[in-house]
């Protein structure tokens, strides 16, 4: 069972990387454009993927990508590949 936790630096990936040694973890940046992520994330093929980006302050459209933006494009990939998806999150 491969298992792929994005966002594993926040407080939530962190926890969950270091308590199951069997999970992947990305060290992806919810900094990158949306082309940016997008190429990525085509090329992840995990039986699970875990969403654990997030952002709870700053400016909008960055809380927007990081809350919504990551999700459609895992979303899609997983749609694609069969792969199941969890989202975990903090932010408000």
């Amino acid at each position: 069972m491969q298992t792929l936790v994005i966002g594993s630096n926040g407080w939530i990936g962190s926890y969950l990387v270091s308590s199951n040694s069997s999970f992947s973890s990305s060290k992806i940046s919810s900094n990158l454009t949306h082309e940016q992520f997008q190429d990525w994330v085509n090329n992840q093929n995990p039986q699970y993927f875990v969403n654990c980006v997030g952002k709870f302050n700053g400016v909008e459209s960055q809380m927007e990508w990081a809350n919504i933006g990551i999700l459609e494009l895992i979303l899609k990939r997983a749609h694609e590949t069969g792969a199941i998806v969890f989202s975990l999150g903090s932010a408000a």
